[in-house]
């Protein structure tokens, strides 16, 4: 069996840690990174000076008590990162009960998801799952290594583009095929290959896209074979 990939928007979700360790700081400052719309570090023990950084977030919130079932009223998200596996088990049981999504640092089996190693280079986001934290970080950082400038040149030229060729009118399937030629020249951009889509897309697409879009192509196109010089 394998864990279903999925990158969530936390922007208007309540996130709960409980456990205000290592682990748990970790857990919650990238939930804050992600922009989540509110995380809770729950802990009995007084805050330390390693919190402090959380404090420049609005969304965040430090409540010092016992965990308590209550606590997960409202969550989305919660993170069972206590040094206790039987609280963190109990944690994620009360979770199932109430179809709450839940990770548990000591026993991931027993929580609904798990967290991959990740990594944010040139506009990209990867994560990678190799049944073993070190060695899943370990790729991670080998992969995010060949990511450069032209990777991120293709982030933003395809990201500026799939929005204009959503509203363009186009079948799903002439725009996933359009798409798809772009992202191709865009990762290995040549001169020839520049000079052979814009004639396509000024020739038989001109007619069915809306100028806009034509100009952002065609600008694209020139930049990335002008960045190349292939």
């Amino acid at each position: 069996m394998f864990n279903f990939p999925i990158f969530l928007n936390l922007e208007t979700m309540r996130c709960l840690v409980v456990g205000a360790g290592p682990v748990g700081r970790r857990k919650t400052e990238k939930l804050l990174l992600a922009g989540a719309g509110a995380v809770c570090l729950l802990d009995p023990a007084a805050p330390g000076e390693a919190e402090a950084l959380f404090l420049k977030y609005p969304a965040f919130r430090r409540v010092q008590a016992e965990f308590e079932p209550g606590h997960l009223d409202g969550a989305g998200l919660v993170f069972a990162a206590t040094a206790d596996v039987g609280l963190n088990a109990e944690i994620a049981r009360l979770c199932s009960q109430r179809n709450i999504l839940c990770n548990t640092a000591s026993e991931p089996e027993n929580g609904r998801f798990i967290v991959p190693a990740s990594r944010e280079k040139a506009g990209v986001y990867m994560a990678v799952r190799a049944h073993s934290p070190v060695l899943s970080d370990l790729l991670c950082a080998e992969l995010s290594e060949t990511l450069g400038e032209r990777h991120a040149a293709a982030v933003e030229w395809l990201r500026q583009l799939r929005p204009l060729f959503i509203a363009s009118g186009l079948n799903p399937e002439a725009r996933r095929e359009w798409l798809r030629q772009l992202a191709e020249f865009a990762l290995n951009p040549t001169r020839v290959e520049a000079e052979r889509l814009n004639g396509r897309i000024c020739g038989e697409a001109a007619a069915s896209l809306p100028p806009e879009l034509l100009r952002a192509v065609a600008a694209g196109l020139a930049h990335l074979a002008g960045a190349s010089n292939g």
